[in-house]
């Protein structure tokens, strides 16, 4: 598996509802992925939550009213790991990864798998600690 991590992330909670998803919508074209910008949703059954580079942070802020955000953080990385096959049909390796960081005192923030990719989003000061207990779970392995 590789390993890569970002910084100098950010997250929007938002209350969900249809207004929120044309809104989201138009912050979908401002994000420049070719240069590299971060861009996820995460999508629950209440919330949608955003997470992207602080530096667009209060630009995309300005597209809510008060009432639609619920929570706003600053300081946030992103943990990725890039496995060579599709995790999804291994059991284990969520619970697995979410124990290691637990036992070294690490709060997951939000994590989603998607077939190969595991993201993992922490506080940014938990980072490299993070990195580290997945480093030692990973290398030399087949996870």
């Amino acid at each position: 598996s590789k390993l890569q991590t970002r910084t100098k992330l950010a997250a929007l909670l938002l209350r969900k509802n249809s207004a929120i998803r044309e809104k989201l919508a138009k912050l979908y074209t401002k994000i420049d992925f070719e240069g590299g910008d971060t861009f996820r949703i995460f999508e629950v059954n209440k919330y949608i939550k955003i997470i992207l580079d602080e530096k667009v942070m209060e630009e995309s802020r300005k597209l809510f009213n008060e009432m639609e955000i619920v929570d706003v953080e600053k300081g946030l990385g992103e943990l990725t790991i890039i496995y060579g096959i599709d995790i999804t049909k291994t059991p284990g390796v969520f619970a697995l990864i979410a124990n290691e960081l637990a036992a070294s005192n690490i709060s997951i923030i939000d994590s989603m798998i998607c077939h190969s990719e595991h993201l993992i989003i922490l506080k940014e000061g938990d980072l490299q600690k993070g990195f580290n207990v997945v480093f030692g779970l990973t290398a030399g392995k087949n996870i």
